[in-house]
């Protein structure tokens, strides 16, 4: 399967906007950086952000019409592909990556403290390759979120009267 097949698949499945706007402007960003701090593979990460960015609708308002929108999840396999990392490597670095993030969005609200937090990383940690091996045979058609309840507040996202990150 080539890549803007997988990106296609994964917009598919990603319903609200708002995660979607968020992982297309991750993974846009994620190559911008990955082309500034791996010269011996920015002509090839610089073609594919092209090609992403020649998909997009005039304006780039709507990018569900768009044939590639490159996402995080593709971007960063694309780009870990890219950097010659095994397919096993790039699925314990997304999820230990995820995983990183989710910890210090909780830090930084205050749902936990940061030494809590970096207990949290340290225990969930030693959990991803577990993870990875459990899913390791997940077809892409079978990505999904099953959380309904965090789809409808990520959707109320731009409804709110001021935007905590993207302000």
């Amino acid at each position: 399967m080539q890549w803007a097949d997988i990106d296609r698949q994964l917009a598919a499945n990603i319903t609200c906007p708002v995660t979607r706007r968020a992982s297309t402007t991750q993974g846009t960003s994620l190559l911008r950086a990955a082309a500034a701090a791996f010269p011996d593979v920015a002509v090839a990460i610089k073609a594919l952000k092209a090609t992403v960015m020649a998909a997009i609708p005039p304006g780039g308002a709507d990018r569900s019409a768009a044939l590639s929108q490159g996402h995080l999840a593709t971007c960063h396999g694309a780009v870990c592909g890219l950097l010659g990392l095994s397919v096993s490597q790039t699925r314990v670095m997304f999820l230990f990556i995820t995983m990183r993030d989710m910890v210090s969005a909780a830090v930084r609200l205050n749902v936990v403290g940061p030494l809590r937090g970096g207990a949290l990383q340290h225990t969930l940690s030693t959990r991803v390759p577990a993870l990875v091996a459990r899913t390791r045979a997940l077809a892409v058609q079978q990505s999904c979120q099953v959380v309904p309840l965090l789809s409808i507040i990520a959707g109320a996202h731009d409804r709110l009267y001021s935007r905590m990150f993207n302000s």
